[in-house]
């Protein structure tokens, strides 16, 4: 009895394990089913690749397979934080009068500005009657000649032509370009961005102070007196033939905006430059493609219209950057601007020289920052005084230093000291560059 017992009770357990796990039988046996009827079956058949030759009419046709052109990638060089070169001459060190920044910084994404376009229609066409080939004349070398001629002073005890660069002595005035007009949306511009206006739009319209005045000072301080360079506060109208009396060897001109010149500066630009003379744009939004950048670059191509000339890079061994020729070889290259541009130098020739230069750098900016020498240290700051009644009008526009971590970057003193030796190396090539060239050219009596 106990045997059947003991046998019905594992009858009943093996019926209730079943009943738990009926599931996971059901599921073994559905899987069991669809192997014994359906593992034969073929679900995809393989299909034949077509060959590279197919059949028409009889004659054999070759299939080309089709290739896609892979673009390169635009590998974006991100310009590196540069270090001051030491030299040779009394600025040793540098310090500023102001809290060490943090070494770390977010980087503050700078938008291009919007790029306006003027109607070609209205742009006035310039002039074809010019010889601007490389070739030089020798009625074109006097008149050169005779532009250029004072621009070098003989030095005491020598130090004229021939002699080295921190020899010799030159005197020059400089002139900030007047164009456009901002109340005039055909005309556009504003040619004072980086510079202070007193009585603006008036007969008595001065430069009080700014990155041009600036610039010329460094050069008068840095050459002991040697580089008299005369910050003139009258801005030069482009329309009016003082251009031709005062013979600046170059003018400045930047600004941020969109402009057109009238056709009286353009002729007068074209005359300018055929007399040796050079233009320097600089443009106070770094960076190509900006309003400015785009304005200046067609606008000079009126003054220079030849269809066989255009914009060129100047090469790192062009003269402009040569050693035996500039003062500070430590920035004989284009430096850092403002937000680390450094863009190359643009150029326009005329008689094979530079005629436009064009730095897309934004040095102007920087030199809005006056630079001094301590006395007693003889190190290299921010000067931060005030020279209200200055001959030489320097002056430090603070703000921008204040935001240098905000919207100015890359506005550090040892960066605003190299783009002052470069601006000094450039000016130098200006004074210097048909020196050699004139004595080529035979020009007859």
């Amino acid at each position: 009895m106990s045997f059947i017992q003991s046998k019905s009770r594992a009858l009943r357990e093996i019926r209730i394990k079943l009943f738990n796990s009926r599931f996971f039988t059901i599921s073994v046996l559905f899987h069991l089913l669809l192997v014994i009827f359906l593992g034969g079956t073929v679900i995809m058949k393989y299909t034949q690749e077509p060959a590279d030759f197919t059949g028409g009419d009889g004659d054999s046709k070759f299939v080309a397979s089709e290739t896609i052109p892979v673009k390169p990638l635009d590998i974006v060089q991100e310009t590196p934080t540069m270090t001051p070169t030491q030299n040779n001459n009394t600025l040793e060190a540098i310090t500023v009068n102001t809290p060490t920044p943090q070494t770390f910084q977010i980087p503050t994404v700078v938008p291009a500005p919007p790029t306006t376009t003027i109607d070609p229609s209205k742009v006035a066409a310039a002039p074809k009657n010019l010889a601007m080939g490389q070739q030089l004349s020798p009625a074109q070398a006097r008149k050169i000649r005779e532009f250029t001629k004072d621009w070098s002073k003989p030095a005491k005890g020598g130090g004229g032509l021939g002699s080295s660069i921190k020899e010799r002595e030159f005197e020059f005035n400089a002139y900030l370009a007047k164009y456009g007009d901002p109340d005039d949306k055909a005309r556009g511009g504003d040619w004072d961005s980086t510079n202070i206006i007193k009585n603006k739009n008036r007969p008595d319209e001065t430069i009080s102070k700014g990155s041009l005045p600036n610039m010329l000072f460094f050069m008068n301080k840095l050459s002991k007196g040697k580089i008299r360079a005369n910050p003139i506060p009258v801005p030069l109208d482009l329309s009016s033939e003082d251009i031709f009396v005062k013979k600046p060897p170059f003018i400045f001109f930047t600004g941020h905006r969109d402009f057109k010149l009238t056709d009286k500066e353009v002729t007068n630009l074209q005359k300018y430059v055929q007399v040796g003379g050079c233009i320097w744009g600089d443009s106070s939004l770094p960076g190509r493609r900006s309003r400015f950048d785009l304005a200046f670059r067609r606008e000079m191509r009126r003054v220079i219209p030849d269809e066989d000339k255009d914009w060129e890079v100047l090469p790192p061994n062009y003269p402009m950057f040569a050693s035996k020729n500039i003062y500070y070889p430590e920035a004989s290259q284009p430096q850092p601007g403002v937000n680390f541009y450094k863009e190359p130098v643009y150029a326009l020739r005329f008689g094979g020289e530079v005629a436009i230069i064009y730095t897309a750098n934004d040095y102007g900016d920087m030199w809005r920052l006056a630079l001094r020498e301590n006395e007693k240290t003889k190190q290299v700051e921010v000067d931060d005084s005030r020279y209200p009644n200055s001959p030489e009008l320097i002056y430090s526009d603070n703000t921008i230093f204040d935001r240098r971590e905000i919207y100015f970057r890359g506005v550090e003193l040892p960066k605003i000291l190299s783009s002052y030796k470069f601006g000094f190396n450039v000016i130098i090539h200006l004074l210097t560059r048909w020196e050699d060239r004139l004595k080529t050219i035979p020009m007859g009596l």
